[in-house]
């Protein structure tokens, strides 16, 4: 299912719009494969502003996995 389909772009609605994609892309991906550290990007860039969002969203075991911010 498209998150996008059949919307107009809203400047207040990018962050739910490219959180739900990455989130959703996140969970097929766990489904299909285990054992990795994962890290999605989404990047949605309006076609006639020049509007350009990005979010990310990973997966990975924070007790054994380290991460620098």
């Amino acid at each position: 299912v498209s998150v996008l389909e059949s919307v107009e772009f809203e400047e207040k609605a990018y962050h739910r719009w490219s959180g739900d994609i990455a989130t959703n892309t996140l969970e097929t991906i766990i489904q299909k494969l285990s054992g990795y550290k994962l890290i999605v990007n989404c990047e949605i860039i309006e076609k006639t502003g020049g509007e350009f969002f990005s979010q990310a969203v990973t997966f990975w075991d924070p007790k054994k996995d380290g991460q620098i911010v």
